[in-house]
């Protein structure tokens, strides 16, 4: 197995508490989204998780100089097309500059022999003036031709210097905000548990620490008292209570969830016993009064 695919084994929360390489980051390097980076960036972060896990990357490094291989060839044939343009160009106005000052030339030697001709018919013949083949201004027009331009100076290439940056500046860069931090920093020994709204998984366990939560998945979060701070993207909950905390994550967003208060059940009725019952009076029965005897013995 390649160290690239050792990498997509591991967590990536767990990587980035040991590499500080944000967990979006993170994501970003095992899906080969070399666009993101810049090559600076790219390659230390690279030789961070060489270093941090032992592993031989070079074929990711491979992959990634290919790709920006082929982007920088793309730019340069862009910029040399750009060039030969302009060059053509700049050929292009002198050319009409030598063609406008031939024809002006052209047109004020016809113009000479025409006055000359007119003055032949009233007066002697003048002396004859020889004019030059070539003029000054066709002459300073190709000097400017040949001279070179500025903008065809040649400077040589600046290789650029990879420095890779050192796991503090990594966790500096860890800690700047961002929307998609999501984590809490407790005051003292915290429990928590955790339910994923997506699979119904749960887990359970107690920090002292900073710990960070995945903020890709939905899950309803319980602490054990609310002595700590709860932060995701630049918004903080700190509810400095000694009671419980329920918060739910979905949607992008944190919402606290009430706390259910034991309800006190209802006073019972007193009981009352079989014989009660059976000698239940009926509310519209008269009241029953005991028999008399009379002297005889006869009960009325």
């Amino acid at each position: 197995m390649s160290g690239f695919e050792t990498l997509k084994t591991m967590d990536v929360v767990e990587m980035y508490r040991q590499t500080h390489i944000s967990v979006a980051e993170l994501r970003l390097i095992l899906a080969k989204r070399f666009e993101s980076f810049n090559r600076a960036k790219a390659l230390g972060f690279f030789k961070i998780l060489e270093r941090e896990y032992n592993l031989d990357l070079s074929e990711l490094v491979a992959e990634y100089e290919a790709f920006h291989g082929n982007k920088r060839e793309n730019e340069e044939i862009f910029v040399v097309a750009k060039e030969e343009k302009g060059k053509t160009g700049a050929y292009l106005a002198v050319a009409l500059v030598a063609l406008a000052i031939a024809l002006g030339w052209i047109f004020a030697k016809a113009l000479g022999v025409w006055q000359n001709g007119a003055s032949n018919n009233a007066s002697p013949p003048a002396a004859v003036v020889s004019v030059p083949t070539q003029t000054p201004i066709v002459e300073a027009a190709k000097e400017v031709a040949s001279s070179p331009r500025p903008n065809e100076t040649l400077t040589p290439e600046i290789a650029p210097q990879i420095v890779a940056p050192t796991n503090q500046e990594a966790l500096e860069a860890s800690e700047a905000p961002s929307p998609s931090r999501f984590y809490v920093i407790p005051e003292r020994d915290l429990w928590i548990g955790i339910r994923y709204l997506d699979t119904d998984q749960s887990e359970q366990k107690t920090i002292s620490a900073r710990y960070e939560f995945d903020p890709l998945r939905e899950q309803q979060i319980t602490f054990g008292h609310g002595r700590f701070r709860l932060i995701y993207g630049f918004e903080t909950i700190e509810p400095k209570t000694d009671s419980s905390q329920i918060m739910r994550f979905k949607n992008g967003t944190i919402a606290r969830v009430p706390t259910r208060t034991r309800e006190t059940p209802p006073a019972s009725a007193p009981s009352r016993s079989p014989t009660d019952a059976n000698t239940t009076t009926p509310p519209n029965a008269a009241p029953r009064t005991p028999p008399t005897v009379n002297n005889a013995g006869a009960t009325n």
